[in-house]
């Protein structure tokens, strides 16, 4: 969720641990209905996993819908597709972190994705528009990140 923080220091921690609450609500109705697994809640965020980029999407589209339609703070999310290591109900590795560091990346409302999850999507049904490199912090290189239309999925 996007300026949680802010949110609960004006509104108070009780509005905040409403907000984290009815977020991991929704976050779990939406990845059971995708097929996907909640990997962890980290209060105003989520971990999630899909085996299918396309069920990833659907379920990270709809979710951004749901949860402005609950009345929560605009979400932000970045995916990013690879290899990861599960270990004692968790992941780990590189495409957890360059995941994790994109979402960072997205503005309140943005969905942004690597190449690398981009060059996966059917294009008909997804809209996404080149963004343009970034450093991200702690990643050697440059990446070439895109945003989804969310106004365009079909």
């Amino acid at each position: 969720m996007s300026d949680y923080t802010r949110l609960s220091h004006e509104q108070g921690d009780e509005h905040g641990a409403a907000l984290a609450t009815r977020f991991a609500e929704l976050v779990q109705l939406e990845v059971q209905a995708a097929d996907g697994r909640l990997v962890k809640l980290l209060g105003d965020g989520a971990m999630i996993l899909f085996r299918d980029i396309d069920r990833a999407m659907t379920s990270v589209v709809r979710l951004f819908r749901v949860a402005r339609d609950a009345g929560l703070p605009p979400l932000h999310a970045g995916v990013h597709t690879g290899p990861v290591i599960e270990r004692d109900a968790d992941v780990f590795g590189r495409t957890v972190n360059l995941a994790s560091r994109i979402s960072g990346r997205a503005k309140p409302g943005e969905l942004l994705l690597s190449d690398a999850a981009a060059t996966l999507l059917d294009h008909v049904r997804w809209r996404v528009h080149a963004v343009g490199e970034a450093a991200l912090k702690g990643i050697p290189d440059p990446v070439r990140l895109h945003r989804v239309d969310l106004d365009a999925t079909r």
